[in-house]
């Protein structure tokens, strides 16, 4: 299989193809904007590391993300959904942190020209919140639920709470879509505020893949 990306590919090219890569860098203390938008070979050697080191865990961490996207769903069970509803909580809990620091950076930096950033601030700061509660109570008190459901009667009250908590979402993130015109950037827009905008789309696709397939499998599906 060929690799995504190079030792030759920049730090800012690489997060602008495949945003969840920011996490990687960011945990590597390697920027990618502006000056820092160098060969991600030449940065990781800069930081003390072998030069193929971060450019692998990227390409590995690009691999198992399209590998489950390109896997048959409708043959998973209950208990291979709620392990990969897990593992989506585990990077979102990584992902809404450090969309947090740049929408609050573009906030502060581009807020007085570009008013509709401070819409997009208060929506999703709203969202966050929306998030930490849904998540927490899903791992607490839904997941373990189901789980215990060996006979799979219907679980209508689960689903009308997780419905509701799934709409109030969807809701915000359209009127995320709408504040940013399909979050589209300003042609003079740095790697930051294209990141930004990218990790909020990528993060809007990541929650509505999650509600359809949860809405499909954990709450109307039957074990074989």
């Amino acid at each position: 299989m060929q690799t995504p990306f190079t030792v030759h590919s920049t730090t800012g090219e690489i997060v602008l193809r495949f945003p969840k890569a920011s996490s990687i860098l960011r945990e590597n203390k390697i920027g990618f904007c502006c000056k820092n938008n160098q060969p991600i070979g030449e940065m990781a050697t800069e930081a003390g590391m072998e030069k193929h080191q971060l450019l692998e865990q990227i390409n590995s961490f690009y691999d198992s993300i399209h590998a489950i996207k390109e896997q048959d769903q409708d043959q998973w069970t209950i208990e291979s959904m709620l392990a990969y509803s897990q593992d989506v909580h585990t990077q979102l809990k990584i992902d809404i942190p450090e969309i947090h620091d740049y929408v609050s950076k573009i906030y502060r930096v581009h807020g007085g020209k570009q008013p509709e950033l401070v819409t997009v601030y208060t929506l999703y700061h709203l969202l966050m919140e929306k998030l930490s509660h849904l998540l927490t109570k899903k791992e607490q008190a839904i997941f373990p639920r189901i789980k215990s459901n060996p006979s799979n009667e219907p679980l209508e009250d689960v689903k009308n709470e997780l419905m509701d908590d799934y709409k109030q979402i969807r809701t915000i993130l359209s009127s995320l879509r709408q504040t940013t015109g399909d979050f589209s950037v300003p042609d003079w827009s740095c790697h930051t505020f294209r990141l930004a905008f990218l990790k909020l789309e990528e993060l809007e696709s990541d929650l509505l893949d999650l509600i359809q397939l949860e809405s499909a499998y954990l709450l109307n599906h039957q074990n074989n």
